[in-house]
């Protein structure tokens, strides 16, 4: 199963931070992928959370760039 997470693309909130990277281990760990729009911030922290507990992340970015996006 693909389940997306958004949010904020700034990491204003240490709280909201460690819970999307909880999220992210959470669904790596019943094997099911992330899915972003690939922006920075609470998005990415669940996505490299995914990553590094060996599970999927995709990001589907309309920016050419980081800097487009």
């Amino acid at each position: 199963m693909k389940i997306g997470v958004f949010g904020t693309s700034h990491n204003i909130n240490a709280e909201i931070k460690t819970k999307a990277a909880e999220i992210g281990k959470i669904i790596a760990d019943n094997n099911h992928i992330v899915v972003t729009g690939g922006c920075d911030g609470n998005p990415r922290t669940a996505a490299l959370s995914a990553l590094n507990n060996n599970g999927k992340a995709i990001a589907y970015a309309v920016g050419l760039d980081i800097d487009d996006h």
